[in-house]
């Protein structure tokens, strides 16, 4: 328990449309360790960077938290309202580095500027040479140069900019990080610099990571331990080994995300797929939300809901066929 820097149960997030709520996130619970980098992975849509934002307290509009809690050192962040949350927990003790870093980026002001802006909002008036001294700290922690926030976002390259993004995300000196698909849209190359770049901050920094992507292989460098998201549930949570050992997961969604995954050691002579879609979530089936696309659903996943049970030491499974 001591160990535990977030501990989310039960935590509900709805969107609410004119068509009726959106399930994003439905019951989920489970807890981040301190200095440890959990991996978040599952199909576009299935609840990663709504999971993300919800950590903040910042839900996308018109997402709405309905139920749950959002434990950080044991302190429920959720009973706080949003002055207090502004001032307390966000950017200040949990910081979200964004999909897409050109847009985040204000593309008519300088680095500099859009940078001193965050740290007068939670510092105060400090003095300038003060606040850049803090700045170029950490412009220089993620590998650039000083100079580089006399630039404007359009005079930067992707890596740059996502590197920028990185040192924003890290200059209050958060304990948790939250990655949204952090090396989207770059080349393999920066994607490696990225990579090595957020273990070597944690390393030194000792904070927490949420990792968020749908790229099995990088999450698989990054990450201490994996969750398995499907519809806005989690339906697996393990450490590499049990997520990527021999058996590609326990869950049937894992393994089939897994055997999506082209494998260098291992001889596959085509990838498979899932079939079907997942499923709406304005009206989410009964049961398991998988048991539309599962080859092996049986009576009992059409109807009730399975539960994340431990099936082994620090290994969770959803499904009625792993009990």
């Amino acid at each position: 328990m001591e160990n535990k820097k977030i501990e989310v149960q039960n935590l509900k997030l709805h969107y609410l449309t004119s068509k009726g709520a959106v399930h994003g996130l439905d019951d989920v619970s489970f807890s981040l360790n301190r200095g440890e980098t959990l991996g978040v992975v599952g199909e576009s849509g299935c609840g990663k960077t709504t999971l993300g934002t919800a950590l903040l307290v910042m839900p996308t509009p018109p997402g709405k938290i309905i139920g749950g809690k959002i434990l950080l050192d044991g302190n429920n962040i959720l009973k706080l309202n949003e002055k207090q949350i502004r001032k307390k927990v966000r950017w200040e003790k949990i910081s979200m580095v964004f999909q897409g870093a050109m847009n985040c980026l204000t593309p008519v002001y300088t680095i500099k500027k859009q940078m001193l802006e965050t740290i007068r909002y939670h510092r105060g008036e400090i003095p300038e040479n003060k606040a850049l001294q803090r700045i170029k700290k950490y412009i220089n922690l993620v590998g650039l140069a000083d100079n580089i926030i006399d630039r404007y976002p359009h005079e930067l390259s992707g890596g740059m900019k996502q590197r920028v993004v990185i040192a924003t995300g890290l200059f209050l000196e958060p304990e948790v990080i939250i990655c949204d698909e952090p090396t989207t849209a770059l080349d393999v190359v920066v994607q490696a610099q990225i990579i090595n770049l957020l273990k070597k901050l944690k390393q030194e920094l000792e904070v927490s990571f949420v990792f968020i992507t749908h790229d099995l292989a990088t999450e698989a460098e990054i990450s201490d331990r994996i969750m398995v998201m499907y519809a806005g549930k989690v339906v697996e949570i393990g450490s590499n080994e049990q997520i990527y050992g021999s058996e590609g997961g326990t869950h049937p969604y894992t393994r089939r995300l897994m055997g999506a995954t082209p494998r260098l050691h291992k001889d596959v002579e085509k990838l498979e797929f899932i079939p079907g879609v997942p499923p709406d979530l304005l009206d989410p089936p009964s049961g398991c939300r998988f048991h539309l696309r599962c080859l092996e659903a049986m009576d009992k996943c059409y109807k009730e809901v399975p539960p994340l049970k431990e099936i082994e030491p620090g290994h969770q499974v959803a499904c009625w066929r792993c009990y």
